[in-house]
């Protein structure tokens, strides 16, 4: 009976010590998967953190290439203060044309809107030299973005790119595809209107594409695309009038709202 009862005690004592060790080495195994999870958690964290903070600083880089954080070349600062004369003496158009200023600027002091009139710095062609833009300020209405004036530095002097008047207008293309382009609006009356496109290299505008309105080529069917812009429709495509609003309007849809400095203040 005593054997029995010993071997009985014998028993229970390695049965308690066998579930003593299987606890102790479950607790063991938990805590090691769990900092392997937790690092792994972690390095994801600090890796999505990374990401998106390069990503800002990527965006941030690419907005000051076009931004305005360049000091003013002398050059530039002579045609500000050209057209600031301009503003407060109140330049006729005639004598803004004769001095080589936009005649729109005058047209806007004439209906006191002087206060519309701002300038930039932007890289048109992103060869990391600015070129200096003077326009209006309203930017609500794409049809108001206008580019009055465009000038680039070549061999140490301010060259003029472009420069708008009333019926020939010019205005700044951001495509979604991040290309520059600029597009000028003009019109020779009411039979003849083009939409022409360009890209810019230094001082000089390459046409990309145009739409043609000419009534006179051809009164019934009068659109056209083309890849010139010698205004001559003769050797351009004929396109219908869908064609040629979904065209312009892509590029409509698309001038940019720019970052103006008021020129003159009051």
């Amino acid at each position: 009976m005593k054997k029995k009862v010993i071997m009985l005690s014998m028993l229970a004592i390695t049965a308690a010590m066998l579930t003593a060790c299987s606890d102790k080495n479950d607790a063991a195994d938990v805590p090691e998967v769990s900092q392997a999870e937790e690092s792994t958690e972690n390095t994801d964290t600090d890796s999505s953190a990374e990401a998106a903070e390069k990503s800002t600083e990527n965006v941030e880089k690419d907005s000051e290439v076009k931004g305005s954080d360049y000091v003013m070349p002398e050059e530039y600062q002579n045609i500000l203060d050209k057209y600031k004369t301009t503003i407060t003496e109140k330049w006729d158009v005639s004598k803004a044309f004769d001095e080589g200023m936009s005649s729109m600027v005058s047209e806007f002091c004439n209906m006191d809107a002087q206060d519309q009139i701002g300038y930039t710095l932007y890289d048109l062609d992103a060869d990391g030299q600015p070129e200096l833009l003077i326009g209006e300020m309203d930017t609500e209405l794409p049809a108001n973005r206008i580019i009055f004036d465009a000038y680039t530095l070549k061999d140490e002097n301010a060259v003029q790119i472009f420069e708008s008047e009333s019926r020939n207008r010019y205005y700044l293309v951001e495509d979604e595809a991040g290309e520059i382009l600029i597009a000028n609006e003009g019109s020779n009356g009411a039979a003849s209107s083009g939409w022409l496109y360009y890209t810019v290299s230094g001082d000089r505008l390459t046409v990309q594409q145009a739409i043609m309105y000419d009534a006179a080529a051809d009164e019934e069917n009068p659109w056209f695309m083309a890849y010139d812009d010698d205004w001559d429709t003769s050797n351009d495509e004929p396109v219908d009038e869908d064609m040629a609003q979904s065209v312009i309007n892509s590029y409509t849809d698309n001038y940019a709202k720019l970052d103006w400095t008021i020129l003159v203040q009051e």
